[in-house]
This record gives structure tokens, C-alpha cells and sequence, in this order.
């Protein structure tokens, strides 16, 4: 979710970075008054398109095959003594931050506010409609106000002064001005924009959005008001007679003292053909970018469907089968569990090893504090054992051999996508020249996430088990299953 806000975000700043520097300036106000709306749409849709890109990282068929068949056992493998390891590390892939319910309920509460705003407004609009006199003109309607006030308009309703009116003072070029707002609909655009504001008021651009659509409203009246004339001077100067008339209504389109001065200079302004055709060609390349830097990413693949087995592949399956199947007891626990004084003695010696549950670290836990923490563990109820940071259970079988292939071998060898590991140890990429892809019998490939991937200049951590290691780590593993070892789970936040 944090992704798709910061992209959307950044995708309407740019945009309308674009409107500013390209189109602001240019008389193409129908055009402009699309893309601003488009500009909107786009950059609240733009994160979930996905769009699919050439990887050199591993190959999808095996990744999902492995990552499938032996997570758990990748987990086991650092129990075995054959990796002088006898702590397994495991973390649950779960970040909670005790702001996120707080931030919900700022966001729930702003986004409320504004909604109750927003449809405070609308009645009051139809409030108005409601209760004064309509009299039709020219397919819209003119909606008779008792107090002095400057035309305005919403959707097909123009509000007028009934003493004007009455008196035959409404100015024909104003009415033709307002008729045009209310023909191609700008009180729509204005809505839009305010309800998108509802939902995303945290987005610094949706003000400036606002104010470029109802700015162009403006234009596109006065363009069709003095499009017939010689010169807008006598319609520049009743402009500038209507400035000081009362306010009008919420979301309604109208003449607005901080616009007159931009208003007269636009219409007095032309911009050329050829101008104009590279002003908005000048956006596709924009609109590309965007959708480059802000659209959902995937890797491309061929095919998600299982691959052809080969003979070297048919022979591994069938070793795989061999391999003895371990029949492995649950871990001992008692119906009444323990009292809180072995809890929190439990809990200070998590505390003590902490950092352990960072990537990367292998300190190991005192034989006297492991000692403790099995005695107290077992006799816990398995509601106390789920709760633990630190647990413990019985190692629960062996690694099933896996020989890479020579495609896959050699892309594992780009150091900018994966991290190797070889037999327990981190080494550099290069080591791989030293070995063919068959001098292997496990591997398995996890993609880096969180705090894993932290200071890491890798995308893939690639552990791989030599034929010598892994028949030691088989031999080892038959004679002494099963065997207790060490799991870290991170706790959930509570709330």
C-alpha cells in the first residue's frame, strides 16, 4: 500500500510538472482541460499496471519449484553438525509498526471530515436549487437569487441576480460566459477532483489539480464568449466591473478576483498550429515516462507451467525417492503449562539473544542458556510454545538433492542479483569458475526482503551444497535424527 501512495503521488506531481512547463501557458484549453483530468485518473490507476520485463535473475520454472517443494527443509539444513551450526534461524517475513493503526485512524478521521464537507457542500447546492425561482434559457436554467451577486454556475444551473434579471441588467456577454460552463459541464471536473480529495487529501498536487482545471474553465468561457469578436477589450472591461459582487456557491464556476489578471492576458494570447501539435506531442514521451517509473514491475517469464523432465533430472527423482522418510514426534509439551515466573525468566533469555533474530548474525546461544530454555519449553502448553520468539522442535528430515542446471548456473554467477553461499560460507561470485554445475547437489534460491535485504547489493541469496558436503550432511542427519533444534520467529504486533 505505502508503494502504490508514494507512486501515485509522484506520478501527479510529474504530471503536472508537465501541465506547467508544456501546456499552462498555450491557448489549447480543450486539450488541456483532458489531460488535467486525465493526468488525475492516470496517476491514481498507473501502480497497478503491471508490466512485465526482462530478467537475467533465476529462471521462474525452477524458482517456484524449489521454493515449492523445500522451504522447510532449506531452514533444517543449518542444524545439521555438518554446518558447526547447531542454531536455525528462522524469521517470519512480517514488519507491524505500532504507528500503522494510529496513522488509519488520522487518515479515517481527515478522510471523514472531508467527506462530510464535501456533501455539506452539495446540499447546500441543492438547497439553493431548490428554493429559488428557475426560469429556462437557452437549455440550461437561470435560478433567481434575492441578494446581489455575481453570476455563477453548476451544472446545467445559472444563478443570477433576480433584481438584475428583472431589470433587464444581465449582460449578454456574462450570460453567454456562464452558458458555456453550464453546456460542457466544468462543475463535473470540479466534483471529480474534490471527491478524489477526499480519499487522497495527503497529496500535495490535488490543490494545484484543482486549481489549473477551474483556471481552465475560465479560459475555455472566455474563448467562446469573445470568440466571435474583433477585440475582447469591451468584455475585458466588464470583467473587471464585475469584480467585488458577493461569493457564490461551493463548486460552482465563477469570476474569481485572482484569476481576472491571468483570465485578460489568455485572451488576448494565441498560440500557433505548430505550437500547439508539439505542445501535446511533447507529452506523449511524458506520459511514457511516467508509466515507466511508476507502474507496477514484474520479471518476465516464459511459462509458469512444470518443464519437461530431463534424464538427469528423471535420476535425481528417483534418489529422492530412496531417501529414508523420517517419522518425527511432536515436540514435548505439558496440558497446564507454566506459571508467569518461568515465562519471564523464559522472556529475559530471548531478550539476551536478540539479535539473532537480524540477518546475518550467528552468535550462539550459551550451552547453559540453551539448556534452560529446553527444560522450561517443555514443560510449556503448546499455546505458551506458539507464543515464544525462541522455540523449539525436532529436526524434520533431509534436503532432497537438487543438481542446477548449466543455464542456471551461470546466470547465479552476475554478482548484482545474487549472493553465494557454498557449503555454509559466503563467497564471491567468481568462486563458481571453480566448480561445474553438477559438482552440486542441493540449491536453493530465496529472493531478499525487509531487513534481509538491507545493505545488500544482491537481490538473491543463492546457497548451494557440494557432493562431498551434502553426503556428510546425509550421513549425519540419518544417524542422529531426529534431533532438537532452534527456530527465531519474529512475535506479531498485537493490536
Amino acid at each position: 500500500m505505502n508503494t502504490y501512495l508514494i507512486n501515485s503521488t509522484l506520478c501527479s506531481g510529474l504530471l503536472v510538472a508537465a501541465y506547467v512547463l508544456i501546456l499552462k501557458g498555450k491557448t489549447t484549453f480543450i486539450f488541456n482541460r483532458f489531460y488535467l483530468l486525465f493526468a488525475v485518473i492516470f496517476s491514481l490507476l498507473v501502480p497497478f499496471i503491471v508490466v512485465n520485463r526482462a530478467s537475467e535473475s533465476v529462471k521462474t520454472e525452477a524458482l517456484q519449484e524449489q521454493l515449492s517443494k523445500q522451504p522447510e527443509y532449506f531452514i533444517q539444513k543449518f542444524a545439521s553438525s555438518a554446518y558447526n551450526e547447531p542454531n536455525v534461524k528462522f524469521i517470519d517475513n512480517q514488519t507491524h509498526s505500532g504507528y500503522f493503526p494510529f496513522l488509519c485512524g488520522v487518515y479515517g478521521i481527515v478522510s471523514l471530515l472531508l467527506l462530510v464537507r464535501f456533501v455539506k457542500n452539495l446540499a447546500e447546492i441543492q438547497k439553493a436549487v431548490r428554493h429559488n425561482r428557475g426560469v429556462p434559457f437557452n437549455n440550461s436554467i437561470l435560478k433567481l437569487v434575492d441578494a446581489k451577486i455575481i453570476p455563477h454556475t453548476f451544472l446545467k444551473y445559472i444563478f443570477v441576480s433576480r433584481t438584475d434579471y428583472v431589470n433587464h441588467l444581465l449582460e449578454e456577454d456574462i450570460l453567454k460566459h456562464e452558458l458555456t460552463h453550464a453546456k460542457q459541464y466544468h462543475s463535473l471536473d470540479v466534483i471529480s477532483i474534490e471527491f478524489v480529495r477526499i480519499f487522497f487529501w495527503f497529496n500535495p498536487f490535488l490543490p494545484l489539480y484543482r486549481k489549473f482545471i477551474q483556471s481552465n474553465h475560465e479560459f475555455l468561457a472566455d474563448a467562446a464568449t469573445v470568440c466571435d469578436r474583433p477585440s475582447p477589450a469591451e468584455y475585458q472591461h466588464l470583467l473587471l466591473h464585475k469584480l467585488g459582487y458577493v461569493h457564490s456557491l461551493p463548486f460552482a464556476s465563477q469570476f474569481n478576483y485572482s484569476l481576472t489578471k491571468k483570465r485578460l492576458i489568455m485572451m488576448s494570447k494565441k498560440t500557433s498550429g505548430p505550437s500547439a501539435a508539439f505542445a501535446k506531442l511533447s507529452i506523449v514521451p511524458v506520459m511514457a515516462l511516467a508509466l515507466l517509473l511508476f507502474c507496477g514491475k514484474s520479471k518476465g517469464q516464459q511459462s509458469l507451467s512444470a518443464p519437461k523432465q530431463t534424464k538427469s533430472q528423471h535420476a535425481i527423482a528417483k534418489i529422492d525417492q530412496k531417501t529414508p522418510k523420517i517419522v518425527i514426534p511432536d515436540f514435548p509439551s505439558t496440558k497446564e503449562g507454566v506459571p508467569a515466573s518461568l515465562l519471564d525468566e523464559y522472556s529475559a533469555i530471548e531478550t539476551k539473544y536478540a539479535d539473532l533474530i537480524s540477518i546475518g548474525k550467528h552468535k550462539k546461544i550459551s550451552d547453559e542458556d540453551h539448556e534452560r530454555l529446553l527444560d522450561i519449553y517443555k514443560q510449556m502448553n503448546k499455546k505458551q510454545q506458539q507464543s515464544r520468539i525462541i522455540r523449539f522442535r525436532y529436526f524434520k528430515g533431509l534436503l532432497p538433492m537438487a543438481i542446477p542446471t548449466k543455464s542456471q548456473y551461470e546466470t547465479w554467477k552476475n554478482p548484482r542479483i545474487y549472493g553465494v553461499w557454498i557449503n555454509g560460507h559466503h563467497v564471491s561470485n567468481s568462486a563458481l569458475s571453480k566448480y561445474e554445475a553438477d559438482d552440486f547437489s542441493q540449491f536453493f534460491v530465496s529472493r531478499l526482503y525487509g531487513v534481509a535485504k538491507k545493505d545488500k547489493n544482491y537481490k538473491y541469496q543463492l546457497d548451494l551444497i557440494t557432493k562431498a558436503y551434502y553426503e556428510n550432511y546425509k550421513k549425519e542427519t540419518l544417524e542422529n535424527s531426529p534431533k532438537t533444534i532452534i527456530e527465531f520467529r519474529m512475535p506479531k504486533a498485537k493490536g
